[in-house]
């Protein structure tokens, strides 16, 4: 047990923490664009997405007495996802040409 749990373990373990938390953003600046999108007034967490399924496409599919196959209930949620981001319109546009 020597050596562990000792000031020089201790502070050896922290020096290494350190180097490694200072070491991080300069490893990981292209997945730091928090900032960016923020100023431009865009969402950074998850929750808009997570709030979009429960409404777009869970009340969709718990409907009562509804079943789905899960292709059909993947191509369901694809035409939500259309409709709740106001690209039907172009969509269908498109799909025309």
């Amino acid at each position: 047990m020597s050596g562990q749990g000792g000031p020089g373990w201790r502070s050896g373990r922290r020096r290494e923490a350190l180097r490694r938390l200072l070491a991080y953003p300069s490893g990981n600046a292209d997945r730091m664009w928090c900032h960016d999108r923020l100023a431009r007034g865009r969402s950074v967490g998850s929750g808009l997405v997570e709030g979009c399924c429960k409404t777009a496409i869970a009340a969709r599919l718990k409907i009562n007495s509804a079943r789905w196959v899960p292709r059909r209930a993947e191509r369901m949620g694809h035409l939500r996802r259309l409709q709740y981001s106001d690209l039907w319109n172009s969509y269908w546009t498109s799909r025309a040409a």
